[in-house]
């Protein structure tokens, strides 16, 4: 059980470095491309929506962390 955690928790840690490296590209490009300036910013909204579903997920999988590893 403790492998799957560990591994749930390193996607999430993945996800939000690739998150920022995307995120920091598409502000580049906000700034070089002022004609797809719309749907840049409309991504970059979304994106920065997704912001606390991933801190849902880090408190989930810590807390179900913390609760298996104080059990055994």
């Amino acid at each position: 059980m403790n492998s799957i955690i560990y591994l749930a928790l390193f996607f999430c840690m993945a996800a939000f470095v690739i998150n920022g490296f995307v995120f920091i590209e598409l502000t580049i490009e906000l700034v070089k491309k002022s004609s797809l300036k719309k749907k840049i910013i409309q991504t970059l909204v979304l994106m920065l929506l997704n912001i606390p579903i991933g801190l849902v997920y880090f408190e989930i999988g810590f807390y179900i962390y913390s609760s298996t590893t104080t059990n055994n």
